[in-house]
């Protein structure tokens, strides 16, 4: 069902509008390493000043990397993914503006002959992306890797449309189709059989569109769609990321072709962009939450049911959601995913050790907690290791 547009929503969008037109015109004029640098000192600040996402980003890279770094070296990480959040940010605005010729001095190729390589065996070309370094050097895809094939990209529009019309506009001068979310599949398709390239981000939960895979040994939803384009279409699938390689410069990184053999699944999709991240974590857009809890079903990982594992890969060990539950609760029964810590009811200052305690010598940190609301709503979560303070279990 289509939303209901209001005028005072209309307004909202123009305001919207305007501010980014003011926004982007104010970074324009910077040269890129000014942006660059600029980006870097408000990511900084950011650090600071927006608890909320800092505390997003900490657990999030506690979750990814807490077996393999102590708290300190996480903490650095952290405060260096918000940092670089900033800088990419406004260098992907200044990039927009940059000619195709001042796009390549500013980023460098590596691995172009996997592309050259999928490219042909005149199939067409599905390219794994992911919100890593400047983004909007993707965009910037025909200038880099192909000036003649035909190239389009798979897109969520944004929710303001008036801005939408800017970037979908921008896509189009530079050359790229555009096929929004929940397009017609035989467009798509049609458009690799005349040996197209295609861009997918496939970084962002897939929610119940997706399928449960592995990632960083916790599951999550993928989505599926290059896998399933490549068995109607036959054509290949490469990865593509951006990294940063200095100020107000990126590498884009071209992998070899995941193979698609007849187990291929949304894992492989998954795995491909875990060693991305791993390459270069700073670049990694970890202001989403990955592994989101839901208040109303914190036991459920929305996702289509399934444990998907490709079998030309080993079997990956999967680390457990750990959550802790205070006095006589209902629990989901078959919980394989789930290390639940069950606490009697008692004083507050006890409840908050024992958790304590126990979030310690989690790597990956308590998922969540469950208990008595008049006891739940004094726990001290705020900013720390726990992410969220459930009053409820819900269905």
């Amino acid at each position: 069902m289509a939303r209901k547009v209001t005028i005072f929503t209309k307004l909202k969008w123009r305001l919207e509008w305007l501010i980014y037109h003011l926004y982007e015109a104010s970074i324009r004029i910077l040269p890129i390493g000014v942006a660059t640098g600029l980006g870097h000192a408000l990511g900084t600040l950011s650090w600071y000043v927006a608890p909320k996402r800092r505390q997003m980003v900490e657990r999030s890279v506690r979750i990814a990397f807490g077996r393999d770094l102590n708290a300190e070296q996480r903490q650095q990480m952290a405060k260096e993914v918000i940092q670089r959040s900033g800088s990419n940010l406004l260098a992907s605005v200044k990039t927009a503006a940059l000619s195709d010729e001042g796009v390549r001095d500013c980023v460098e190729i590596e691995g172009l002959e996997h592309y050259q390589a999928a490219k042909a065996k005149d199939k067409g070309v599905i390219i794994v992306l992911a919100h890593t370094g400047n983004w909007e050097v993707m965009a910037q895809l025909g200038a880099l890797l192909d000036k003649e094939g035909p190239l389009a990209a798979f897109y969520r529009p944004l929710d303001n449309p008036y801005i939408d019309a800017i970037m979908a506009k921008r896509r189009a001068n530079r050359g790229a189709e555009l096929f929004a979310k929940f397009s017609d599949i035989s467009a798509i398709t049609a458009f690799l059989r005349k040996k197209g390239t295609l861009g997918v981000l496939c970084d962002q939960r897939a929610g119940n569109h997706g399928h449960l895979v592995p990632f960083f040994n916790r599951m999550t939803s993928f989505t599926p769609l290059p896998i399933l384009l490549a068995r109607r279409t036959k054509a290949a699938i490469v990865s593509a990321s951006v990294e940063t390689s200095g100020v107000g410069r990126w590498k884009i990184i071209v992998d070899p072709e995941i193979p698609m053999t007849p187990a291929a699944n949304a894992a492989d999709i998954a795995r491909r962009i875990e060693a991305m991240v791993r390459r270069s974590p700073a670049d990694f857009f970890w202001l989403q939450e990955r592994w989101r809890v839901s208040r109303s079903a914190p036991f459920r990982i929305k996702g289509k049911p399934g444990l998907l594992q490709p079998v030309h890969h080993p079997a990956q060990e999967l680390f457990p959601r750990e959550v802790v539950i205070i006095g006589e609760f209902e629990v989901p029964e078959e919980q394989d995913e789930i290390k639940i810590h069950h606490l009697e009811p008692a004083p507050l200052n006890e409840i908050q050790r024992a958790i304590d305690e126990l979030d310690l010598a989690s790597p990956a940190g308590i998922e969540f907690v469950v208990g008595p609301r008049e006891l739940v709503e004094k726990l001290d979560v705020a900013g720390r290791r726990y992410d969220l303070s459930l009053k409820q279990i819900g269905s």
